[in-house]
């Protein structure tokens, strides 16, 4: 039986639909075929995350060992290649790789990007021989000062707010008490209608919560006097 390859290059997600091939044997018969085409997002990149003005590194591992190493931005043409070495360590303005072998029969082709900006972002790729592996870099844009601006306000306003209220609070307690102890302090004419005894008795039970005045304590009797009476 003879087989028909049916290729279509660039596959995009419009490309999903039915589809139909037609052939015709030297005998004059002629062979139809339908399928169906389902594109799926073929984009599995693994996205890892900078942020902006820091030095990325990713260690890209693999199962074998290498002589010649690369770090290329997109695919390793030679204008897209960052650096090329088959040494331990290479290096080109910013982009850096580092290679070490592991116990665990794995080796490690590390890269390094010094203080990556947004315009960094992109697909990379880091090779080891012919083996290689992907990845996808989104750098982070720094917080703005009108954020950072916003931020310090608002906690200065709340700051303000709060001390504020305690300040308003501690000021409506002491009018509170000094009311209190206006209200409950017995006048010196009410001193020979209540008695001493019973006088000296109010004043030390609103002691804790009143200051003393010269007028009361001045006139207070000696307490040796009360207990005779």
């Amino acid at each position: 039986m003879d087989i028909i390859d049916v290729r279509i290059s660039n596959l995009t997600l419009n490309d999903s639909g039915r589809y139909s091939c037609f052939w015709q044997e030297p005998s004059g018969l002629r062979i139809y075929h339908e399928f169906m085409a389902e594109v799926t997002d073929g984009d599995l990149t693994p996205a890892i995350t900078a942020a902006a003005g820091k030095d990325f590194r990713l260690s890209c591992s693999f199962s074998t060992s290498g002589n010649k190493k690369r770090f290329c931005r997109n695919t390793c043409s030679k204008k897209n290649m960052l650096v090329e070495t088959t040494g331990d360590r290479g290096r080109r303005g910013r982009y850096r790789v580092e290679y070490s072998e592991h116990a665990d029969d794995l080796s490690y082709v590390d890269v390094t990007i010094k203080a990556v900006s947004q315009s960094d972002s992109g697909v990379y790729q880091c090779y080891l021989d012919t083996s290689s592996k992907t990845f996808r870099l989104d750098v982070l844009a720094p917080p703005t000062s009108s954020g950072l601006l916003i931020l310090t306000t608002l906690a200065c306003v709340v700051l303000i707010t709060m001390t504020t209220i305690l300040i308003i609070c501690c000021r409506r307690h002491d009018d509170e008490r000094k009311h209190l102890c206006e209200t409950n302090m017995p006048k010196k004419k009410e001193k020979a209608e209540r008695g001493q005894t019973h006088f000296y008795g109010t004043v030390v039970n609103l002691y804790e919560m009143c200051p003393p005045t010269e007028d009361t304590y001045q006139d207070l009797p000696p307490q040796q006097e009360l207990k005779q009476n």
